[in-house]
């Protein structure tokens, strides 16, 4: 596009320099990036019913700052189904992250099913005071050492704790 418009606001300067981006790709990249997105039909609607709304806004001369807040509105993204791909990427890295804890979390009970066996043996019982304390210390130890919250991580190992003395009370 290359407008040289020295008083145009920053958002006119980025709209030209997405043109001109948008420009320089080959055909080829913006026809299959609208064909092998399932949201794109969606999106391209929406905004071209948004373009024509602040059109009409604007031929009836009602653009005032309520007209511009409807139009805003109007513009706002409401379908949370669409999603950036970034985001979607971090979302299903983030689930990848859950399902390994649940899976740790599920060893971690197994666990502690086998110390209550142990503790058994030996005529312990299931509450180890000094063991919890010196676990708890360590994990918020451990939590600093990773640039965590450690009370944040104590109050996660706290929960874990009591999970895992249900854990021991119903196997006794």
């Amino acid at each position: 596009m290359g407008l040289d418009v020295p008083n145009a606001p920053p958002s006119f300067q980025a709209i030209t320099r997405t043109v001109d981006v948008v420009r320089s790709d080959a055909g080829h990249l913006f026809a299959a990036i609208q064909r092998e997105n399932p949201y794109s039909a969606a999106v391209r609607k929406k905004f071209i019913e948004s373009l024509v709304a602040i059109d009409a806004h604007l031929a009836e001369e009602a653009w005032s700052d309520a007209g511009c807040d409807a139009v805003t509105s109007d513009l706002a993204m409401t379908n949370a189904s669409v999603v950036a791909p970034d985001l979607r990427e971090t979302r299903e890295l983030i689930d990848d992250v859950d399902r390994e804890i649940i899976v740790l979390l599920a060893r971690r009970m197994e666990l502690s099913r086998r110390a209550r066996r142990a503790k058994a043996r030996v005529g312990m019982g299931i509450v180890d005071s000094v063991r919890e304390a010196e676990l708890l210390g360590n994990r918020r130890e451990w939590a600093v050492a990773e640039g965590l919250n450690p009370d944040e991580v104590g109050e996660i190992f706290e929960a874990i704790l009591r999970s895992s003395r249900r854990t021991q009370w119903r196997e006794g």
